[in-house]
């Protein structure tokens, strides 16, 4: 379906997974920060697109008017088609929706419970290539709630998911939540303040900590081992002690970690010797496996000096002959997993 929010002016609604914490966490919906977003708006406006659509986010758009076709067959109603974008009247929100149902229907979700939905609703359609797993997962609810908050007047929203190796639909349905929809205005209001003010979001990883936060450049260490903090320094005795209990924590769970790892090679390997040949067992908690895996022989890569070619032609000849020569032999070795049952 068309997409009618404009990256860099305003959020859509597949924004809001992102931007929106749930119980003052960030779900981080495919490893996406708020940062990550932030910084797709802001490079839209020079024109960049940081998250250019894949094979399969491009199979799913050019999918969806065939299942909403067949969701009209299927569940006998009338799907109208978004032309322009819906937008909030609360913050800079506007939902592209896939379609709106303005005479209400009747539906059975994925669990069996069966819906009378009346009046107008919205319906995102999406064709993963599976079966979803947690099809009313909280980065489903707030992406549908961000749509009905858009759909003025809109008091459900159903998500219909036509995965392409059933061909089955996995039907969820959502009704409006205030305090959601709530939550969703505050997090678009912060995040256009974001925008304005050329901010970011506090690092949610290390690896983006890294990438955000610049550093002083200067060579030598700020000495904070007493609690007379040079004048040069920015950090305050608070921030000082702060430290102290951070780097305390920090080479602790070092040598726990290394402690952790060596436990668990020993148990692996005393696990093996308990099994010997056997490969597979269910305990009450666990599963594990240590299955046999070959692999079939190769040839080795050669690899020739082209600048020998001239001078040492036939010496070249006979080292790449010897190098095809030397065969990978086959190999046999084996595989090993445990996982909770719970």
């Amino acid at each position: 379906m068309a997409k009618f929010s404009k990256t860099g002016y305003e959020s859509g609604a597949s924004d809001i997974p992102a931007i929106t914490p749930v119980d003052g966490e960030f779900l981080l919906p495919f490893g996406n920060t708020p940062h990550d977003v932030l910084q797709r708006h802001r490079a839209a406006l020079d024109g960049v697109d940081l998250f250019p659509a894949s094979r399969i986010m491009e199979a799913g758009n050019r999918f969806e008017r065939a299942i909403h076709d067949w969701f009209e067959d299927e569940f006998n109603c009338e799907v109208a088609t978004a032309t322009e974008g819906f937008r909030s009247e609360n913050c800079n929100l506007v939902a592209s929706l896939d379609g709106i149902i303005f005479d209400g229907i009747t539906i059975t979700d994925h669990t069996g419970v069966s819906h009378d939905l009346k009046g107008m609703g919205v319906i995102d359609f999406k064709c993963p290539t599976y079966k979803p797993d947690n099809p009313e997962g909280m980065n489903y609810h707030l992406q549908l709630q961000a749509q009905m908050e858009c759909a003025n007047g809109a008091e459900w929203a159903i998500l219909a998911q036509l995965d392409r190796v059933s061909c089955n639909w996995t039907i969820s349905v959502f009704s409006r939540h205030q305090g959601m929809i709530e939550a969703i205005v505050e997090s678009v209001n912060i995040f256009w303040e974001h925008m304005e003010k050329d901010t970011d979001y506090p690092p949610m990883t290390t690896t983006e900590a890294n990438k955000i936060i610049e550093g002083n450049r200067r060579p030598e260490p700020h000495d904070l081992t007493t609690k007379d903090i040079d004048k040069d320094c920015p950090l305050s005795a608070n921030d000082r002690d702060q430290l102290m209990n951070l780097a305390e924590t920090y080479h602790t769970s070092k040598g726990i970690e290394k402690q952790c790892k060596a436990d668990k090679e020993e148990a692996q390997l005393a696990i093996c010797e308990v099994l010997g040949g056997v490969e597979k067992i269910i305990l009450p908690d666990f599963n594990i496996n240590w299955t046999t895996s070959e692999s079939k022989a190769k040839p080795a890569t050669a690899t020739v000096d082209m600048s020998k070619l001239s001078l040492e032609h036939l010496a070249v000849i006979t080292e790449v002959a010897d190098k095809i020569a030397d065969i990978k032999p086959a190999s046999t070795s084996r595989r090993f997993s445990l996982k909770g049952t719970s």
